[in-house]
């Protein structure tokens, strides 16, 4: 964990008040979502809204926890461990979409087993689309405390940002 309460340059560091503050609303809005599931499950209503508001607590979650670690390699060995798990899941399902697999291809094939293309594709592309921005916000901590000028720093920022398109 960062160990806050230094002083910059006489500045007093508030970083304190402010992981306590993320850390009871992350928590606030842990017990919400909670009561909603529970509810949902109660009444078997359980929906693709929930599972996205699960998914969006999660990084939550997360974003709480990684701007509090010291070092920045440890977001980015599990960002890594994700993608890689997430990849490996990919081709899986890209290659076993069909069972047997001939009928992803053989429209003649009757007796088979596919996973519903439009969901699986929608679901591909959010997940992509959640890896590459984290994967684009990554570099943002560690410039914010590189000891440039700030008019260098936002520069870099921009370099990193332009990558991100």
């Amino acid at each position: 964990m960062v160990f806050y309460g230094q002083t910059i340059d006489g500045i007093p560091d508030r970083g304190y008040g402010l992981f306590i503050t993320a850390l009871v609303m992350v928590l606030i809005a842990a017990i919400f979502v909670a009561i909603r599931l529970a509810t949902r499950v109660h009444l078997r209503q359980f929906g693709w809204d929930d599972l996205f508001l699960l998914i969006a607590l999660v990084a939550s979650v997360m974003t709480t926890v990684a701007i509090n670690l010291e070092t920045f390699q440890r977001v980015g060995k599990v960002y890594l461990v994700f993608i890689a798990a997430w990849t490996i899941a990919s081709v899986l399902v890209t290659i076993l979409q069909c069972i047997p697999i001939e009928a992803s291809w053989n429209k003649n094939i009757t007796n088979k087993r596919c996973v519903d293309k439009d969901s699986w594709w929608y679901a591909f592309a959010a997940i992509n689309t959640v890896t590459d921005f984290l994967i684009a916000i990554l570099p943002i901590s560690p410039i914010r405390h590189l000891k440039l000028s700030k008019r260098d720093r936002i520069g870099l920022l921009c370099v990193f940002g332009v990558g991100a398109l």
